[in-house]
């Protein structure tokens, strides 16, 4: 059950900030799940920093922050 919730998890964050362009790299304009599952695998293998293979809120939050750092005006 953890497995498939930390599945679910990575495809969310995957879906919201990929581009099509990261998890494609041919001109087909489809995604294969082999494409999909390995880009879902890399993102996740970033996130974990401590590479305990599971994904802390630290670690998630950590990963956000680093990708879109908080701008002050």
């Amino acid at each position: 059950m953890k497995k498939i919730l930390l599945l679910a998890l990575a495809n969310v964050m995957l879906i919201s900030s990929a581009t099509f362009a990261d998890m494609h790299p041919d001109d087909k304009r489809v995604i294969t799940k082999a494409e999909y599952m390995k880009h879902a695998e890399e993102r996740f293998m970033k996130m974990d920093i401590n590479k305990d293979g599971k994904l802390t809120p630290e670690e998630r939050k950590a990963f956000h922050q680093v990708k879109k750092p908080d701008v002050k005006k």
